[in-house]
């Protein structure tokens, strides 16, 4: 296998520590077509809308495809075209026919994060060709219980990329900044359902996933908010942050056989309610 040591970092202006694993390469392309700060627009928009999945714990994690389409759309990029790949040779033969070949795979096969091997989810990488190999760009960055992922480039044979996933090839198009947005819908029913879900390990493992993105998302929107001249009271910040710590550690305690800590439910749902007032234009 290919060292795993990165060959570079991408590009320096992405705050990779506000970003989920789908809008962080979509970021990268955003200020390498648009100008530093260019991808802050990815968060114009606050929600909370969970969506119903099949073991009945909503999540706010978007689906991809919406996710991308959205997106790219604030921050002036259009999908050329859309495929699919079953085998590494195939995601060759669309690198060498597209620039900037966005892909989205599972980060169980990707060897240069902390989840290979470890945890399937959906991963977005930047891929080209060089000579006989493949330049990934990555600019991910997150603390995880196998490790650290950290933004970089990797320069890595075809064979060791994944093996299925998505493809866009993506270019840039005019945009203008987009207007900030707060939807924030009733929580009662999404706590509930972590409340009264009767795994409870597997509740708390998904509840770190949930306050995870809730925290970065509301990171980025007061990024989005302090770039065009409004701030958002930094102890709203760092209570979401210091939450989506807890439920990690709740997380893990219970994965111990320790008794689950109480209060996350009632902390989520206050910084819920205070969301509207903490995020209006005029804070």
């Amino acid at each position: 296998m290919t060292s795993l040591l990165p060959i570079s970092r991408p590009e320096t202006t992405v705050r990779s520590h506000l970003l989920d694993c789908i809008q962080a390469n979509l970021a990268v392309l955003a200020d390498r077509w648009h100008g530093p700060d260019a991808h802050l627009a990815l968060g114009a928009a606050l929600r909370f809308r969970p969506r119903t999945t099949e073991d009945g714990l909503p999540t706010v994690e978007p689906e991809m495809v919406p996710q991308v389409t959205e997106a790219c759309a604030l921050t002036g990029m259009t999908v050329d075209a859309r495929a699919r790949f079953t085998t590494p040779g195939q995601l060759r033969d669309l690198a060498e026919r597209n620039t900037s070949l966005y892909v989205v795979a599972d980060a169980f096969e990707m060897p240069w994060l902390p989840y290979f091997g470890q945890r399937h989810m959906d991963h977005s990488f930047l891929v080209e060709p060089v000579g006989e190999k493949a330049i990934v760009v990555d600019a991910y960055h997150n603390q995880t219980q196998w490790g650290s992922a950290s933004p970089g480039t990797w320069e890595l044979q075809w064979d060791e990329l994944p093996h299925r996933g998505r493809v866009m090839a993506l270019s840039p198009r005019d945009v203008e900044t987009p207007h900030p947005v707060v939807q924030v819908e009733p929580p009662a029913r999404y706590l509930a359902a972590y409340n009264d879900y009767p795994d409870r390990q597997r509740s708390l493992d998904r509840l770190c996933v949930e306050t995870w993105l809730l925290a970065r998302s509301r990171a980025l929107h007061a990024a989005f908010l302090a770039a065009h001249g409004t701030r958002v009271p930094d102890e709203h910040l760092r209570r979401w942050e210091l939450l989506a710590g807890q439920a990690f550690v709740a997380m893990r305690r219970v994965q111990r056989g320790h008794a689950e800590p109480p209060g996350l439910l009632s902390t989520l749902a206050a910084l819920l309610a205070a969301d509207p007032e903490m995020f209006r234009k005029d804070t």
